[in-house]
């Protein structure tokens, strides 16, 4: 299962420096979703 991480208030994450900007994110997310469908059907 692949999602894209957010911060949240009243976290830790919230106070971690070197946060991955929203747009890279997406970019990796798309990319694991790719990759997520190859294999599935790949196995199927």
């Amino acid at each position: 299962h692949v999602f894209t991480y957010s911060e949240r208030d009243n976290t830790h994450a919230v106070t971690l420096k070197g946060s991955v900007p929203t747009a890279e994110r997406a970019e990796r997310s798309k990319m694991l979703h790719i990759l997520s469908d190859k294999k599935r059907r790949a196995f199927y």
